[in-house]
């Protein structure tokens, strides 16, 4: 499966995916990520993953990943 199968595939698909970066820099965002979210996912693209995340969760979020 080539990567143009992989994504045509991970956009069918209902659920929301998303893949970051070890940065935390968003670099996937399927179609079902809209629905959920209400953000196209060109948009999210190189977004950092506090861009979806509530505040609260911030600090929590950076010390887990750091």
């Amino acid at each position: 499966m080539n990567e143009l199968d992989f994504d045509k595939l991970l956009d069918a698909m209902p659920d929301a995916v998303l893949v970051a970066d070890m940065e935390s820099r968003i670099v996937y965002a399927n179609a079902s990520v809209h629905a959920l979210l209400g953000w196209a996912p060109e948009a999210l693209i190189g977004q950092s993953l506090h861009t979806i995340q509530p505040e609260r969760l911030h600090d929590p979020h950076d010390i887990g990943f750091g």
